[in-house]
């Protein structure tokens, strides 16, 4: 399968599914989505598929990774790597992992936008943090807590009001920042 037939799917899944969270590729299963916390079968008319087979999930995977041998060594040694992916109009956050000897995929939409503190409901305090000029915060939590989203929303207040220079490292990249009042680049 080739890069733009996989970018057709997604865009077609993205387009007739705005809200979906989560694409799922797993073997024995079709194609599928989640949509609205429930996880629901997917059958385009250009990949009619009742069944992923290996075959189908490691050739999307190996699609999806493209020419980055980091990530090629990561899963055939860790049996996992994460990357991210887009498409013209998302992007996503996706894990590749080994299990029962096959390959699965889980590709997680992301916002375009990255949001605001009062967007995320957090707590007034949380602005303070962008003041700071030293030490070290840790933003943690379990999977899925919006540790990501947290921590965009700040390095986007410095973004904002301050001129420096920002670098993050980050693995994958899930929000693109622009340059604004500050130089950011992200790793």
């Amino acid at each position: 399968m080739r890069k733009q037939e996989i970018d057709y799917i997604l865009e077609k899944l993205c387009n007739y599914h705005p809200e979906i969270s989560d694409i799922l590729f797993t073997v024995g299963r079709p194609l599928q989505v989640m949509l609205w916390g429930e996880i629901k079968p997917v059958y385009l008319n250009e990949a009619p598929i009742e069944s992923l087979t290996p075959f189908h999930t490691e050739i999307i995977a190996l699609t999806l990774i493209g020419n980055q041998k980091r990530l090629i060594d990561n899963l055939l040694k860790d049996g996992y790597c994460d990357l991210s992916y887009a498409i013209q109009s998302a992007r996503f956050r996706v894990n590749i992992f080994s299990q029962r000897g096959n390959y699965s995929i889980v590709m997680r939409k992301l916002p375009i936008k990255i949001p605001t503190v009062e967007e995320l409901k957090l707590p007034e305090i949380v602005k303070e943090i962008a003041k700071e000029r030293m030490g070290f915060v840790l933003v943690t939590g379990a999977t899925g807590s919006g540790k990501s989203s947290t921590l965009a929303a700040i390095l986007n207040i410095i973004n904002d009001t301050r001129a420096c220079h920002i670098i993050t490292l980050e693995d994958p990249v899930e929000f693109l920042h622009s340059h604004k009042k500050s130089t950011f680049n992200q790793r």
